[in-house]
């Protein structure tokens, strides 16, 4: 207690289990002589910012005088913002728990779930006047496209804070595109002589939820040794989606000789969120897949050769072309017989 104006004094009191502090001898009265000042506030609450004054009159001196000194609990307000890693657009209608954290005597904790929340069309969860205590965001179910959080969101309202607007900021990552694709010559063959110009062709197939329609994506492609994975050619293009399930072409020109008889061609693909190639969105790069792979295998020319027939061979024919000749004769002389009969007759 003190006493302004007059020779200062000061007692210290603790409130009992009731909340109350009662002195322990009457004070000598005094308008606006004495000022109670709050030294700590229990835990979560909001010290007083100006002492209490009062006063102990004549009329009330000897009474007992009632003080309610109000002790507010800290609050503050929440704001959970949800938006695409990619393009920090806000994500809509993304379902979270909000849970309370709280430990009991034994130090053992306890969740306690407080609310159910969908983020709105900006993406925002907004918590208004939530009291001093440590809390949890828990994603329920990503969107479709995304990957879930891997964390709940930890947080804690607190006294130093009590007023202030807490703004908690969650990023969904995308899942990755599926890519797929068929590698030939431009005819469809997949067998391709090395020797001779060919003109090659990869229809690629990507599909995926977080196919994000209308944007344009990046296509580093590389072309393999199958066997020794070294790089024969490379090439960068764009690419744009229209549906959910897309496709797109790239072409190569592969030289008459860079590669050899027996050797392997792989199409690999990787694709990217922006021109700058920093977020890969999907790729497929398996030098092990047939469908992204041509073989080279030189044609090989069979020569004709004429077959002599052997002795006995020969001698044998010889005699098949003698009996088919004296059949001839024989049959035409018999035929000019018979015509020259007819005519005598």
């Amino acid at each position: 207690m003190v006493r302004p104006n007059d020779t200062e004094q000061t007692d210290i009191f603790e409130t009992n289990d009731k909340g109350e502090i009662i002195t322990t001898e009457s004070l000598p009265w005094g308008v606006d002589r004495y000022e109670l000042h709050e030294i700590k506030a229990p835990e979560g609450y909001v010290p007083l910012e100006e002492p209490l004054i009062f006063s102990v009159t004549e009329e009330n001196a000897g009474a007992l005088i009632r003080l309610e000194v109000p002790n507010r609990l800290a609050r503050q307000d929440i704001q959970l913002i949800k938006r695409d890693r990619l393009n920090e657009q806000p994500l809509e209608n993304v379902p979270f728990h909000l849970y309370n954290i709280a430990a009991d005597e034994n130090g053992e904790l306890t969740e306690t779930l407080i609310e159910k929340y969908l983020t709105d069309k900006e993406g925002k969860i907004n918590v208004e006047a939530l009291p001093y205590g440590d809390y949890k965001f828990v994603e329920v179910e990503p969107l479709a496209g995304y990957l879930p959080l891997e964390e709940p969101m930890d947080f804690s309202v607190t006294v130093e804070k009590d007023g202030e607007l807490l703004v908690l900021e969650a990023y969904n990552e995308r899942e990755p595109l599926e890519l797929t694709s068929l590698f030939t010559d431009i005819a469809g063959e997949k067998t391709l002589d090395p020797t001779v110009d060919n003109q090659l062709k990869d229809v690629v197939w990507v599909k995926g939820e977080a196919i994000e329609i209308g944007h344009t994506y990046t296509v580093f492609t590389q072309y393999k040794n199958t066997k020794t994975g070294e790089v024969v050619s490379e090439a960068t293009s764009t690419y744009t989606p229209k549906n959910k399930e897309d496709t797109f072409e790239v072409f190569l020109e592969l030289k008459a000789n860079i590669l050899k008889d027996g050797d392997q061609l792989t199409a690999t693909h990787v694709l990217y969120y922006e021109e700058e190639q920093k977020n890969e969105v999907g790729r497929e790069d398996d030098l092990r897949n047939k469908d992204q792979t041509i073989t080279l295998k030189k044609e090989k020319l069979l020569l004709k050769q004429s077959i002599l027939p052997k002795t006995n061979e020969r001698r044998s024919l010889e005699m098949v072309l003698l009996g088919l000749s004296l059949i001839i004769i024989v049959s035409s002389y018999l035929y000019l017989q018979k015509k020259q009969k007819h005519v005598k007759l």
